[in-house]
């Protein structure tokens, strides 16, 4: 970790990150399927308030944990909690940011799944996935299902994510008056 955790962590990963989730700072962040918490040790490196970070492996967890302990600093912003994805709920419009790399292609249920996270998203907030091409056409659907707006498939960047994979992202509409 950079002296100063607003500064992004300068790597192959912090660039992909960064070229992919763009300006965190301030943001309160959902990380699906966190893994070793890679992703949510760089979020709050780059300035993230918050992180939520949701896997279902508990040695996963553990690691992420124990990485973090011995990293300090800011890393307390990360809540590392084990949870089965085709049934978690999230606290409702509590995240600026939702990062689900492969979640979505994975889930049996993408579209609960979408609904899930969207009722975590607040107003404009965004959905960032990465998804393999393939399965991008049900993801797309997915979140449309969802109520998610201004989906948006791009290719990804070389090197930034796995051969074949796309970047899904969506934004949560603004709340519709009665």
């Amino acid at each position: 970790m950079t002296p100063d955790a607003r500064e992004p962590v300068v790597d192959a990963l912090g660039r992909a990150l960064s070229d992919v989730l763009g300006d965190v700072t301030g943001a309160d962040v959902v990380d699906l399927a966190c893994g070793d918490g890679a992703v949510a040790r760089w979020l709050v490196g780059a300035g993230a308030r918050s992180v939520l970070a949701l896997d279902l492996d508990p040695d996963a967890l553990g690691r992420a944990r124990a990485v973090a302990a011995r990293a300090g600093g800011d890393q307390e912003r990360v809540l590392y909690e084990q949870a089965d994805l085709e049934q978690a709920t999230l606290p409702f419009e509590a995240y600026d940011l939702a990062w689900a790399p492969g979640v979505l292609a994975t889930t049996t249920d993408p579209v609960r799944t979408a609904r899930m996270l969207r009722a975590g998203l607040r107003p404009y907030a965004r959905l960032v996935a990465t998804v393999p091409a393939t399965a991008a056409g049900r993801v797309v659907a997915a979140l449309g299902e969802a109520l998610l707006d201004e989906v948006v498939v791009t290719a990804a960047a070389p090197g930034a994510m796995a051969p074949g994979e796309v970047v899904v992202t969506a934004r949560k509409p603004p709340r519709r008056r009665p």
